[in-house]
Order: structure tokens, then sequence, then C-alpha cells
């Protein structure tokens, strides 16, 4: 029995080749199914399974799925736990329009010679999926003029392509590396999670640590703990040279807990103890 499929004439809003975004529990989704336009679908609650071209993705809050016309996908429970999403949908026109204001036409390619969709990585803490949340909430607000919400789902729309093809163009400079490794190195790099070390990569990644600290030696020839160390330290190195904050607060910052450790650390990297680096590479006259 062919599967069914969604069409965007049946689905999109009147006059117009997109969706308004929906909120739906993974007990209430659609069973397996395609369609014939571009969908994005990002988790606001709990965790998932993602049943997708005859494999399987475990999902978690924050992560965002670029799902592809003619990707046959369904949704389970995990562990028999509920979850909420919220997807958006577009026609392959509004792709080719987002393509060429960005300037990157080359991305479609990429979108379809992978046989997983692509995930992207969003930090439930953070100011952009807190951003991406209050901005869909008024997508799906009632009672609101017709215009104003065509421009609110649109530049939705846009930011979540922005923030999935950051990804990708970064990829092009390291062709080998997994889109799952670059997109969790780049969350590493955020100042709010140096200070988590290794436990940032468990609540951000959803492969097991082993899985990731073999693929970080393998890729990167460093442990996560290493990788995370050399984070710390260019961090503290960037507040060095462009603040005038005191040296033990940008040490805390970075996530280490001994000042002498730290001190020992960033003369092992730079060759000099961080009072010498600042006084040498401040942007300040000392």
């Amino acid at each position: 029995m062919p599967l069914p499929t969604l069409k965007g004439s049946d689905v999109f809003l009147k006059g117009e080749l997109f969706t308004q975004p929906v909120r739906t529990s993974v007990r209430g989704a659609a069973k397996l199914h395609k369609h014939d336009f571009y969908e994005i679908f990002f988790l606001v609650r709990g965790e998932m399974l993602h049943n997708v071209g005859g494999m399987c993705q475990f999902l978690k809050q924050g992560n965002a799925v670029f799902i592809r016309p003619d990707d046959a996908h369904s949704f389970d429970a995990y562990r028999g736990a509920n979850c909420d999403f919220i997807n958006v949908a577009f026609d392959s026109s509004v792709l080719d329009e987002m393509e060429n204001f960005y300037g990157c036409p080359q991305t479609r390619e990429q979108w379809h010679n992978v046989k997983m969709p692509c995930v992207d990585v969003y930090d439930p803490e953070g100011k952009a999926w807190k951003a991406l949340l209050v901005q869909a909430n008024a997508c799906m607000a009632v009672e609101q003029d017709g215009t104003v919400q065509r421009v609110r789902i649109k530049s939705m729309i846009m930011g979540l392509y922005a923030h999935f093809i950051q990804r990708l163009l970064r990829e092009e400079t390291q062709p080998d590396v997994p889109y799952w490794l670059q997109a969790l190195c780049e969350r590493l790099a955020y100042p709010d999670q140096l200070t988590q070390g290794v436990e940032a990569i468990r609540s951000l990644c959803y492969y097991s640590y082993e899985h990731v600290s073999r693929c970080f030696q393998r890729y990167f020839h460093v442990t996560p703990t290493q990788y995370i160390l050399n984070l710390r330290l260019s961090y503290a190195a960037q507040q060095l040279a462009q603040t005038r904050r005191n040296v033990i607060d940008i040490a805390l910052d970075a996530g280490f807990s001994s000042y002498s450790y730290f001190n020992r650390a960033f003369a092992a990297k730079y060759g000099r103890p961080p009072a010498r680096y600042r006084r040498e590479n401040s942007r300040f006259t000392v």
C-alpha cells in the first residue's frame, strides 16, 4: 500500500506557500507519511524517536530537523513519555527564495546528498532558542492581523534556515567531520557552556559520551577534556586581551575552579602567565 502523501496545496495558508506553525504532541502526530514540501520541526519538550529513511534518530528538546520532500517519516514516544514539537512547512519556491537571499544555492545539493535529514542543535537555555520560542508563539497566536502573521512566519522560517546553513557552510571547510559533531563543537564554544565541562556534551548531544569521545579522537586527535580545555584557554586569552576584567573572574568564567591550575595551563599553552599575556596583548593602554 502506498504511503499517504501530504500536499502543500492542502495545508498552506490561503494565498501563501507556507503553513502556520503548529504545536503537536508525539502521540497526536501523523503515522508514517511523506509530503511534497519541505518541513522544519523542533522539539520544545521531552524526547522522542524520529523514524525516517528506514533509520531512527533520537531527538530531544532543542533539536531541529530539516525534512525534505519525499522523506518518509513518523514519530514514536521515547520510553513511553510524551513530548511536544512545533513544525512549519513551506514550498520549494520558498527555499529558492532563501537560497538566493543568503547567496548559497549550493546548499540544496547538501540537503539532499545525505540519507538522514540534517539535525540542528539549539541550547535550551540559550538566547537563540528562547527567541525562537517567542517567535513561534507569536506566529501561532490567534486573532492577529493576517499580514503581520505572514511576516512573522516568513521571518521564523528564514531564521531557522539561516541557523541550519551556518553549519552546512562550515561543513564545507571540514568535509570529513560529521554535521552533528561540528554543531556540538560550535555550541561548546559558547561562554555559557564553558563552566559545564564534559557535562555540556551529555546535555547537548544525543549520542553516548563514549561515541562522542571516540569521534573527538578520530577527527581532532584530542579527548573531549583536552578540547574543552583549549576552548577555555582561548576564551580566557580573548578576555585578557580585549577587556579589563579581573583575571580571577576571567578564570572562573572560563570554567577553572583552581586559579593555580589556570595559571599553569595558560602558561603551557601561550608560553607566558596570564598577567604577562595581558600586558603584551591588551587592546587598552596599560
